[in-house]
């Protein structure tokens, strides 16, 4: 597994796999010991990638919300303007 390094693109597959995962080994608690404890090795072993996607995608969603709201600004300045008789 180390040698295959999710990308950012990734992330939101990565949060999902692991969730789901983590999920199943919920799941399997106390039924099927042997394959709880497979998954929670393949969770470990994920766990790194899964904080680092969690972290891309909060960063990726600041930065979308910061767009949208720079958007907003300059569509208010130029409506402003419109309104105003000032835009040419």
């Amino acid at each position: 597994m180390a040698a295959i390094v999710p990308t950012e693109a990734d992330s939101s597959a990565v949060v999902a796999a692991y969730d789901a995962l983590d999920d199943l080994a919920c799941q399997l608690s106390g039924k099927l010991v042997h394959q709880r404890r497979a998954l929670e090795g393949l969770l470990r072993a994920l766990q790194s990638y899964y904080e680092q996607a969690t972290c891309e995608l909060a960063t990726a969603t600041e930065h979308a919300a910061e767009t949208i709201q720079a958007a907003e600004q300059a569509g208010t300045g130029l409506a402003e303007q419109i309104s105003s008789g000032e835009a040419a």
